[in-house]
């Protein structure tokens, strides 16, 4: 799937010039997802794969790629990041859904009360929290996880 044609969607739950995300309804999270399930069909790589090419990558801990242990985060958002990485919802092999929605909840909070360093960490710092409501409201309505369980996730790359 082609990350620019969900631009515009995801462009409607930033308010314009500000760096503060809108509160965005039930129905526009769901939406969110149901739009990539029906872009993605019934392949879960497919669906990871669509989701992380949505997600930037910001300082040393926030976005898909991994991080070896020990690196410091750059600022209050990267450390969020580090946290909610580092967290049983993400770093287990076999998380459950309750630990991974618990992380999301946590990271939302700390992304809610924080702020970047840099602009574009604000921008990253933005997108994040309602592209992280969304996700755990889709995966608590459906009671499905959308991350892959990652045996080796935090090792040296």
């Amino acid at each position: 799937m082609n990350p620019i044609l969900l631009l515009p969607l995801l462009a409607t739950l930033i308010s314009p010039g500000l760096c503060f995300a809108q509160v965005t309804t039930l129905e526009q999270q769901l939406a969110i997802y149901d739009q990539l399930f029906q872009t993605s069909g019934s392949d879960p790589a497919a669906l990871v794969s669509n989701i992380a090419a949505l997600v930037p990558q910001y300082g040393n801990w926030c976005g898909v790629n991994a991080t070896p242990m020990g690196t410091p985060a750059i600022d209050c958002v990267d450390a969020a990041c580090r946290e909610h990485d580092l967290s049983p919802g993400y770093s287990l092999s076999t998380p459950t859904l309750e630990q991974v929605a618990q992380a999301d909840r946590q990271f939302i909070a700390s992304l809610s009360f924080t702020q970047a360093s840099t602009a574009y960490g604000e921008l990253f710092r933005a997108a994040a929290i309602p592209l992280f409501e969304s996700k755990t409201t889709y995966e608590q309505a459906n009671r499905v996880s959308l991350i892959t369980p990652c045996a080796n996730c935090l090792s040296q790359p």
